[in-house]
């Protein structure tokens, strides 16, 4: 009887529980799939949404997503909008779209008859397609080509304020953009830790025969991508379209790598009526290109429809393993001016390279400083290689680690290059002369006209990084010393610090018009420190920390930091800065055995040719990369899978020579390739344009 009234007890209690409990759990999933055919809201009591198959908003159609809810999409699966898609949360309460599973889902696509983004007269957002305030992450896991997490396919939706990460393909790919017109806006975004074959943080391609479009990429954070192939941080290319304008501003593009090149950006164009590209206003820094251009790569196959400006940027501390640390052109009408150029590494060219193709109107560079660059070479290296009619003017180029600072890559007979009005570091004629390869060393080369040049340092350039910083750890405090520059509009020195290394830092302090600065009230720890200096044009307005760019720096008003210098204080008092955020990791890649390609140029009797332009693709992969012979006429490729690669060698006044090469996985294939001179009625007749 006791037992009986103990298990009839117990039964009481738990229906007691049951009914307390609601019979739909808080956090319940809602599964989503297939077709959106009436207008929906996905709304934030129902979040968690579930993406366990492909979903399709159809044309006509608006799906609208609540800000703060949370989109975990299956592995492989993606969400089509050929409808709206209005994703709009607040700095507050993001939208995230992420993995369901340990697999990466698919993607966001925007298709050609998705509703694109309207603007009023003041370019602010009324209506149409938009991700404003997202976070979109592990996405990339479908296997469709144009892969990226958001994808474009001749749309124009607002992407802004989102952060796009740790993707197993570009952050943003774009392509067919000339289907329509208008403006595809992508701005105010954090793109990181992302990688595909080619455009890590963002591919962009106009490749269409209809209308024109203009992309605007400005204001965003794009770091830590990685490309297989080429253009680490941004990929914009153009060809066999009606027209097309990029616009690249105001962004920060750091710590991007590509295996070949273009480690920040990467622009060419082909077959193209008419492309623009504009680089202004940007910071780019510490990225890497195995091949040439670390900071900035751009190529034109011989169109003189292609027009590059590259202007107003902060260009430091890029690297290439081949040529053009800072930038690398061949060909297209180039502009280049206002640019600070410092301490960018390559194997030559450190600064500049530049060479021509035959169809290019016009070629200009002015008003910009290099400074502190490093040729790495083993013989006669140089900061800045010229090979065409280019305009070298009113510039200063000085201090840097390489035999000359100008190396005149023009053969004899061609016009003299036009380096006048620049400063040299000097004002000695024959110390200048020294500082330039031309005729008067190499007969075979062309002459520079560098004179008259300038006596003292320009201040319509950037202003110089200083030099000498030394730093001295005290009692809870460092002291910072250096050496004045030689400006003479300096109005005074900015110092930095942090307690990681890096290039942006979170503490500053205005130094003053002095050499010396103790820094104070410091806990025990390791310091970085370094020093910068503002003209009398600079600025505090510009010193905003809503931007994502130093104003005062991109516009030359504040130089690219000197020599960065690390502290250990073992005593002292005081409170330790905020560490700036670490970044995630990258997702692991999938490992693949690399070879490599590569060899020599010669001529029929066995001697180098040097700065020939080769030319790789891939018969199954499609990969395409390019590189050019150095003085031994050595070249390579390397980061290949296995595949049949067709290379293509050319240079003016040889004939184009051609080999095809089978590698394995992993094989390392040398190779020799013999080019014969053109006859010489062959090239007075094109010199003569029969």
């Amino acid at each position: 009887m006791y037992m009986k009234g103990y298990f009839i007890g117990w039964v009481f209690v738990i229906a007691l529980c049951m009914a307390i409990i609601p019979n739909d759990p808080i956090s319940a999933d809602t599964n989503v799939s297939g077709y959106i055919s009436a207008d929906t809201t996905w709304t934030s009591a129902n979040s968690p949404y579930v993406v366990t198959g492909n979903i399709v908003v159809k044309s006509g159609i608006t799906l609208t997503i609540e800000p703060g809810i949370t989109v975990k999409t299956d592995s492989g699966k993606s969400i089509q909008v050929d409808g709206t898609l209005i994703t709009k949360g607040t700095s507050a309460s993001k939208i995230t779209f992420t993995k369901n599973s340990s697999s990466n889902w698919g993607y966001i696509l925007f298709s050609d008859s998705s509703t694109d983004a309207a603007y009023d007269t003041d370019g602010n957002y009324t209506s149409g397609s938009i991700l404003e305030y997202c976070v979109v992450e592990y996405a990339g896991g479908a296997s469709v080509s144009d892969n990226g997490a958001v994808r474009i396919n001749g749309a124009h939706p607002l992407i802004n304020y989102c952060t796009i990460k740790n993707n197993a393909a570009s952050g943003i790919y774009v392509w067919s953009l000339s289907e329509g017109t208008g403006t595809l806006k992508i701005t105010n975004n954090t793109i990181s830790n992302n990688s595909a074959s080619n455009g890590g943080g963002i591919y962009s391609s106009a490749s269409t025969s209809n209308s024109s479009s203009t992309v605007t990429i400005s204001g965003n954070t794009i770091s830590n991508n990685t490309a297989s192939s080429e253009g680490g941080g941004i990929y914009s290319y153009s060809s066999s379209g009606y027209s097309s304008t990029v616009a690249i501003s105001g962004n920060t593009i750091s710590n991007n790598t590509a295996s070949s090149n273009g480690g920040g950006i990467y622009s060419s164009c082909s077959g193209a009526y008419y492309a623009a590209v504009t680089i202004s206003g940007n910071t780019i820094r510490n990225n890497t290109a195995s091949s040439n251009g670390g900071g900035i790569y751009s190529y034109s196959y011989s169109e003189p429809a292609y027009y590059i400006t590259i202007s107003g940027n902060t260009i430091s501390n890029n690297t290439a393993s081949s040529s053009g640390g800072g930038i690398y052109t061949d060909g297209g009408n180039v502009t280049v001016s206002k640019n600070g150029l410092t301490v960018n590494s390559a194997k030559n060219a450190s600064a500049v390279y530049y060479s021509k193709s035959d169809n290019e109107d016009f070629t200009d560079f002015t008003y910009n400083t290099i400074m502190g660059n490093k040729a790495t070479y083993s013989s006669n290296t140089y900061t800045v290689y010229i090979n065409s009619n280019y305009t070298f003017n009113y510039s200063n180029i000085f201090s840097n680690t390489s035999t000359y600072e100008l190396w005149n890559g023009n053969s004899y007979g061609s016009s003299n290059l036009d380096a006048k009005n620049n400063w040299w570091g000097t004002t000695d004629d024959s110390t200048i002369q020294g500082k330039i390869y031309d005729w008067i060393d190499d007969t075979t080369k062309g002459l520079v006209d560098y004179s008259p040049f300038e006596t003292t340092l320009r201040t319509d350039c950037p202003i110089s990084p200083p030099t000498g910083l030394t730093a001295t750890a005290g009692s809870g405090q460092i002291t910072l010393s250096w050496s004045a520059n030689s400006e003479s509009d300096t109005a005074g020195y900015k110092v930095y610090w942090d307690t990681d290394s890096s290039h942006s830092y979170t503490n500053a302090a205005d130094a003053g018009n002095v050499t010396s600065y103790t820094i104070t009230n410091l806990a025990d720890g390791k310091y970085y420190v370094t020093v910068t200096a503002y003209d009398t044009t600079y600025s505090s307005a510009s010193d905003d920390a809503s931007t994502v760019v130093n104003e005062n720096q991109t516009s030359g008003n504040e130089s690219w930091y000197a020599e960065e210098k690390s502290v250990t204080l073992g005593t002292g008092g005081g409170t330790t800065p905020t560490p700036l955020t670490t970044p995630i990791p990258s997702p692991t890649p999938e490992q693949v055995v690399s070879g490599k390609i590569y060899g020599n140029v010669v001529n029929i009797k066995g001697n180098p040719i040097e700065f020939v332009r080769l030319r790789l693709k891939g018969i199954k992969t499609k990969v395409i990369k390019t590189a050019s012979s150095d003085a031994d006429g050595f070249f390579e490729f390397t980061d290949l899978e296995a595949d049949t690669y067709v290379i293509i060698a050319k240079k003016k006044k040889y004939r184009n020579a051609q080999q095809k090469v089978k590698l394995e996985e992993g094989e390392s294939t040398e190779i020799e390739i013999v080019m014969k001179k053109t006859s010489k009625r062959v090239i007075e007749m094109m010199e003569d344009g029969q």
